[in-house]
C-alpha cells in the first residue's frame, strides 16, 4: 500500500470528479470523524450543511459535480445507517467510504489507501 498526504488524496479525488465524466455526477464521500471529512468539506463551493439524526452532511459543488461529504461516526452500524440516509436523500452516482479499513487491517497507517476487490 502506498502512503499519500492529505492534499494528494484530495488531488486524486478532485481529478476523479473532473475527468471521470462529462456529465454532472453526485458523489458521496464518507468519513467517520470530523477530522477525516473537514478538509474535503472545506473544498466545496456553494456548501450547505444538513444534520439528519446524529449524522452531518455537507453538500456542495466541485465544478459541475455535486459532492456530499458525510460524517458517519464510528462503527460499521453507524456507517451503514449514514450510507442509507445519503443514498435516500442525495441519490448518488458513487459512494466513497474512507477511514474504516484501519479497524480491519492491523498494519495500516494514516493516509494508506485500501481498494476492495
Amino acid at each position: 500500500m502506498k502512503k499519500i498526504i492529505k492534499s494528494s488524496f484530495l488531488g486524486i479525488y478532485l481529478s476523479f470528479c473532473l475527468f471521470s465524466s462529462a456529465q454532472a455526477a453526485t458523489i458521496v464521500v464518507q468519513g467517520n470523524m470530523q477530522s477525516e471529512i473537514q478538509f474535503l468539506a472545506d473544498q466545496l463551493t456553494e456548501a450547505k450543511v444538513a444534520n439528519v439524526g446524529p449524522f452531518l452532511f455537507y453538500e456542495g459543488k466541485v465544478n459541475n459535480h455535486t459532492i456530499v461529504v458525510s460524517q458517519t461516526m464510528i462503527g460499521a452500524a453507524n456507517a451503514a445507517v449514514a450510507t442509507y440516509i445519503a443514498i435516500d436523500k442525495y441519490h448518488p452516482d458513487l459512494v466513497i467510504n474512507q477511514g474504516m479499513a484501519g479497524g480491519y487491517i492491523n498494519n495500516l497507517n494514516v493516509y494508506d489507501i485500501v481498494i476492495a476487490d
